[in-house]
């Protein structure tokens, strides 16, 4: 079949879906849903980092490839652990009760 006669086939080698359907897919798959609920909300934040870092790169003369290239080498874990455990969605009540003073 030659190439132009499946014009859906053509494009699909050119575009891996949207920015976000490319994170969503590169999210680690853990048990852990504090760290799936922490970067579902984080997608944005991330692709800010990567256009970021992109343009730094087309400055400076390096190539820092595509944004799925990107989420490949993405630490998550380090990026989940190096937040503070409320940015996490971990909360103290969660494992001890909150002390209260009736003084």
């Amino acid at each position: 079949m030659p190439l132009g006669s499946n014009p859906s086939s053509f494009l699909s080698a050119f575009y891996d879906g949207t920015p976000t359907e490319q994170f969503y897919a590169s999210i680690p798959q853990t048990g852990n849903t504090a760290m799936k609920e922490y970067f579902r909300g984080q997608s944005n934040r991330i692709y800010g980092d990567y256009t970021s870092a992109y343009g730094r790169g087309l400055q400076s003369g390096q190539d820092i490839g595509l944004y799925p290239d990107y989420l490949k080498d993405f630490p998550w874990l380090q990026n989940f652990y190096n937040q503070s455990p409320s940015a996490r969605g971990e909360t103290p009540t969660r494992y001890a009760p909150r002390v209260r003073y009736s003084g």
